[in-house]
């Protein structure tokens, strides 16, 4: 049993586009023609944008029997939940390319990383048990952690079939389009290269 409890643009990319955007703005002459490299050295520099956050809170069992010629000798069994973060973004240190329309100085095309999960988290402050039985001895979290791995991966692929990752594109393609349109091109261009996971949702 899961439940998606929110996504949410994170501050993080808010704060670093301002950053950028007043380093660009400061550093620019309106007479210069910046280079295709200087450009992408500008987003680049904004490292990785980490555009949305999904939050799950998911419920997991483990349990296992020992018996004795057929006859049930004990057994350890938990059941608790624990909220998974998933964050998703684009990691620009992948590359970033740029090519300059210099008929008009005023159009830039940009090639960006596909968008990807960047993280997921299962935050061990938030576990709630439930219940507990150690006839068989105390249970170890690291015994669980086959169960907690695949709950990480369950929401992973339920958050890409729900589309984060296009949001994530779409958020990526708004942060650089305001940078550069800050930086005095009036025509971005924005593309991502191929996935290589295919994005469903």
């Amino acid at each position: 049993m899961k439940r998606l409890l929110s996504w949410l643009i994170l501050a993080t990319a808010v704060t670093a586009l301002i950053f950028a955007v007043i380093i660009l703005i400061q550093s620019r002459d309106p007479s210069d023609v910046h280079s295709a490299s200087e450009i992408a050295e500008r987003i680049r520099n904004l490292q990785t944008i980490t555009t949305t956050e999904y939050r799950y809170r998911d419920v997991i069992y483990f349990g296992e029997e020992s018996r004795f010629l057929g006859i049930p000798a004990g057994s350890r069994r938990i059941l608790f939940s624990v909220s998974i973060s998933i964050l998703a973004g684009v990691d620009l240190a992948r590359g970033v390319d740029v090519q300059l329309d210099e008929t008009t100085g005023e159009r830039v095309f940009v090639t960006l990383p596909a968008p990807e999960v960047i993280r997921v988290d299962a935050e061990e402050r938030s576990i709630t048990q439930y219940f507990v039985q150690e006839r068989l001895g105390r249970i170890d979290w690291v015994e669980v952690s086959d169960e907690v791995e695949a709950a990480k991966e369950r929401n992973r692929r339920d958050a890409i079939d729900r589309g984060m990752l296009h949001q994530a594109e779409r958020q990526a393609r708004a942060v650089v389009t305001r940078l550069l349109h800050a930086g005095g091109f009036s025509d971005v261009q924005i593309r991502f290269r191929p996935a290589e996971r295919e994005i469903t949702g």
